[in-house]
């Protein structure tokens, strides 16, 4: 970890946050996930949203914590991703709804994605809401959040069928 090797920072980042080992100390965390959050280590960035999100060993600060959430999803970490995703969908933790920017967050999550983020997917083009209205493309989404066996999304996905919406009527 001294050797700037920002998975072993982040390892000990964890291991005393969590108490693996060593008794649990939450400035030591901090130091070795700040450590490992500057070398790029998406991980750790996301840990440390959601500690300035929280205000879990530092002090609460928003704005810190959107900007280590950014620099996660910006490397492709897919729960930074997502989460980023959801605050622009709900529009909450001070950031105004903006269905682009979730889109944007959702689609690049692509085979990682929950499904719910596939259902809203769905959602954004069958309602035209941040990207162009399409009932194909809705459909594409619907039938992918439909196969991981959710029956909302299965039933929303056979009245597509049935009315022909986004895809061919089938009985």
């Amino acid at each position: 970890a001294r050797l700037n090797d920002k998975h072993a920072q982040y390892v000990l980042g964890w291991i005393y946050g969590v108490g693996r080992g060593v008794a649990p100390d939450k400035k030591e965390s901090l130091k070795w996930y700040l450590e490992s959050a500057n070398l790029g280590h998406a991980v750790a960035q996301y840990q440390l949203s959601l500690k300035y999100s929280e205000g879990k060993g530092v002090p609460k600060d928003k704005k810190k914590a959107l900007e280590w959430l950014e620099r996660s999803a910006e490397k492709g970490y897919p729960k930074a991703m997502a989460r980023l995703g959801n605050l622009n969908f709900e529009g909450i933790e001070s950031i105004k709804q903006n269905y682009s920017a979730a889109h944007k967050w959702y689609s690049q999550l692509g085979a990682k994605a929950e499904p719910l983020i596939l259902y809203r997917l769905g959602w954004m083009y069958e309602q035209g809401k941040g990207i162009a209205q399409s009932e194909q493309k809705a459909f594409q989404w619907y039938l992918r959040a439909a196969q991981h066996g959710v029956i909302e999304y299965q039933n929303l996905v056979a009245s597509m069928y049935m009315d022909g919406k986004g895809t061919s009527r089938s009985i």
